[in-house]
């Protein structure tokens, strides 16, 4: 069964998620452990997650822990707590609830305060990053979780936790993630009001995206850059812009 389990897991790594729902629901009675059916349950949510059907994909992702729960599984409940995170937030988005909100920010922290108990920990300025080999895992978690308080308007903690998540991905040269970091900071900037930092982090967002041919990713910073500059065309030539954009000229990415 471990083995079903497996196959089925690799096929949601390559984003065939019809042929392992498919094949989940051919083992469901095979199966005999509480981890087997935590992981069963795990899976079958990504499915359904992936099939935009969020509230099937989060009663999965509860059963999970609640197998966990009952059974004192040993095993790290992180991806299910993120996956949970990210799911409310979908719903979020859809429905503009701000309970699906709050559920969602619940959720990921819970994912990255759980990490401690897996990772090497740094403190630094009050919040905690993670180092191991799963510390992109930890890292996204961060970004996220930067992102949602950007979403509730708590810029101070966003911009805290993004900066903390930027210096991690700088370290251990982490482009992807570090491009939407830099992004995420550009967002922040231009709600508070500060258009020549967001155009500096998209610029960086750019530069980062190149390293690892992330077109896509590029289009888009491309795209809000060139939005800020011609929402705040007034800024093109003032002193600050011009010292942010003659650092970027000599800085590290």
């Amino acid at each position: 069964m471990l083995n079903n389990l497996k196959e089925i897991e690799k096929l949601c790594e390559k984003k065939e998620y019809l042929k392992a729902e498919k094949q989940l629901k051919t083992i469901k009675k095979k199966i005999t452990t509480a981890n087997e059916l935590y992981d069963y349950y795990k899976l079958y949510g990504i499915c359904e997650f992936e099939k935009g059907k969020y509230k099937n994909a989060i009663k999965c992702f509860l059963l999970c822990l609640r197998i966990h729960e009952e059974n004192c599984l040993e095993s790290s409940r992180i991806d299910t707590l993120h996956e949970l995170s990210i799911s409310y937030f979908r719903l979020y988005e859809i429905t503009a609830k701000n309970n699906y909100l709050i559920d969602s920010i619940e959720y990921c922290k819970k994912a990255v305060n759980e990490g401690i108990m897996y990772s090497i920990v740094e403190k630094h300025s009050g919040f905690m990053t993670y180092f191991l080999e799963s510390s992109e895992k930890y890292l996204l978690m961060l970004c996220q979780l930067g992102t949602l308080y950007q979403t509730i308007g708590d810029y101070d903690n966003a911009i805290k936790i993004l900066e903390i998540t930027k210096v991690s991905c700088q370290r251990f040269r982490l482009w992807r993630i570090l491009g939407t970091v830099y992004d995420e900071l550009g967002n922040i900037y231009q709600l508070i009001n500060k258009p020549e930092l967001a155009g500096y982090y998209y610029v960086k967002s750019i530069n980062a995206k190149k390293i690892i041919n992330n077109d896509i990713g590029i289009e888009i910073s491309l795209r809000n850059h060139l939005l800020c500059m011609m929402r705040n065309q007034s800024i093109i030539n003032n002193k600050e812009n011009i010292r942010l954009q003659n650092i970027l000229k000599d800085e590290c990415i």
